[in-house]
């Protein structure tokens, strides 16, 4: 559990980093900020619980603009939607949003995804309002949100993974960008009893609720790798390959799956980095330019709903 708490903590620290963040205070008046919008309402017994993101739209940049969507990690059990890593792209013709899900104990797998999902219906609704470009939505994510986003890119139209949360269930889930830093992508060779972990306290197995030997069919839709196809957005990987708590594997395995099926990714491998890079600065630019040459550079297919 430490790493991964360490892990969310470089999050934090990474979006603090940023050349953004760091000016944050004179780039506010050029910036509209909608904070804990409610994107969703889900009922936990007698009450009602909102599920909330936050949305950042540049002011002088042309409308509609393409919007990067952050997924906070935290082995799905801790973390929070602020601070949001890609606001620092709002100073590059980007939008940038962060979302708040749902945690371990609180709910286990899928309602991970359906949050995710209702929050991308959400903002494809109302896009107009935003000034957002409904067909360049990209997605990116750290260790459980890198999980998260790559789940999003690949299963758009699973009716398990898409769930009928929020009040847009007819809009489409689709991405058109995924970027997933060191997430896990297929939970049937993820390494279970990590020495960092208590028995069967592992994130992987309290996420399913219970054993994956006794859990194999939500495993198997957990696990990106299960939903891989020729129509999947373009990817980008990035993983250190001193990773011992989401070994490099699992993105190497996600990566040859989607090339192998025709789809454009790319897996850059940070030599002597852990769960986690210490170079955040050099690793945030390299995200910055994959969803500029995917979301602004590239004509967009329009998106409405689902077939």
């Amino acid at each position: 559990m430490l790493q991964w708490m360490l892990c969310a903590a470089a999050i934090m620290l990474f979006s603090n980093e940023t050349p953004a963040a760091s000016a944050q205070s004179d780039a506010k008046e050029s910036l509209d900020r909608y904070l804990d919008v409610v994107y969703a309402t889900v009922e936990q017994g007698d009450q009602s619980r909102e599920l909330k993101l936050d949305i950042f739209i540049p002011r002088n940049a042309k409308k509609p603009v393409p919007v990067v969507v952050w997924i906070h990690g935290g082995a799905w059990m801790v973390g929070d939607k602020r601070p949001c890593a890609s606001l620092f792209m709002t100073e590059h013709g980007f939008a940038a949003a962060s979302i708040g899900y749902r945690l371990y104990p609180e709910a286990i797998f899928p309602a991970q995804i359906h949050d995710c999902k209702a929050a991308i219906r959400f903002l494809r609704a109302n896009a107009e309002k935003y000034g957002i470009d409904p067909n360049a939505i990209g997605v990116w994510g750290a260790s459980a949100g890198g999980h998260l986003a790559a789940m999003l890119g690949v299963s758009a139209g699973n009716e398990q993974a898409d769930g009928t949360l929020g009040d847009y269930t007819n809009v489409s889930t689709r991405v058109q960008a995924v970027c997933s830093w060191f997430g896990p992508m297929d939970f049937f060779t993820m390494p279970l009893g990590r020495r960092q972990f208590q028995a069967d306290r592992d994130p992987e197995t309290l996420l399913l609720g219970g054993r994956l030997s006794e859990k194999q069919d939500l495993a198997r839709l957990v696990s990106p790798i299960s939903h891989v196809s020729k129509d999947d957005p373009p990817f980008l990987f990035m993983h250190g390959n001193r990773d011992t708590t989401v070994p490099l594997q699992q993105s190497r395995l996600m990566h040859e799956m989607l090339t192998a099926a025709g789809v454009p990714s790319e897996l850059i491998v940070l030599k002597g980095e852990g769960h986690g890079f210490r170079d955040n600065q050099a690793a945030a630019q390299k995200v910055l330019q994959f969803f500029k040459r995917q979301l602004q550079d590239k004509p967009k297919d329009k998106i409405a709903t689902e077939e």
